[in-house]
């Protein structure tokens, strides 16, 4: 797993095959396919470690806050934090939710659901503290928060150049504002 990170981490993702793993690793191709199926079946388990960590970095940014608003926020900002400093696996979170194609392993559906809980309970928390309005579907917004922090994320990267002609913002003043507005439509 290591050495499939590290090919990664020095070439893209798509550099990664069994081949170049197999001889980076030191091993016979057959050795490695008795451990993972396919190169995505290496990445679904590197995914699995992403998200893991991606987790812990919550859990560590709310355990500061005792205001569960201030937990959300600390969860999208967590989000920004660790693509800036673990931008492959945060490259792996993603790439799962974008290739509907590939099937999930067991490890990472349970990994998601983990995960999903795991940000619900903190919504789940604010709206019990009447910290968020409460016709709000603590599922739904988990997603939202998902989708909404990944896409700005993912815009961020890819259209940098044009934004820094139109809004002449820095990315974390822009992704501050992004969370700013965020926090505001839910707020109570």
């Amino acid at each position: 797993m290591d050495c499939a990170e590290a090919i990664m981490i020095r070439e893209g993702m798509d550099a990664l095959n069994m081949d170049t793993l197999a001889t980076n690793a030191g091993m016979a191709k057959g050795t490695l396919y008795l451990y993972f199926n396919s190169k995505e079946d290496v990445i679904a388990h590197l995914t699995v470690r992403a998200r893991k960590t991606l987790m812990d970095a919550f859990a560590k940014e709310i355990a500061k806050h005792e205001d569960p608003l201030d937990q959300i926020r600390a969860i999208l900002w967590a989000n920004f934090n660790y693509y800036r400093t673990n931008k492959l696996h945060h490259d792996l979170n993603a790439f799962y939710d974008i290739n509907k194609h590939l099937d999930n392993t067991e490890a990472l559906r349970q990994m998601g659901m983990s995960f999903q809980q795991f940000i619900v309970s903190v919504i789940e928390k604010a709206k019990a503290q009447q910290r968020i309005k409460s016709h709000i579907n603590e599922q739904e917004l988990s997603f939202m928060m998902w989708g909404m922090s990944f896409g700005m994320l993912q815009l961020m990267e890819t259209k940098s150049g044009l934004m820094a002609m139109y809004i002449q913002r820095e990315n974390e003043v822009f992704y501050k504002n992004f969370i700013d507005i965020f926090i505001e439509g839910i707020k109570t």
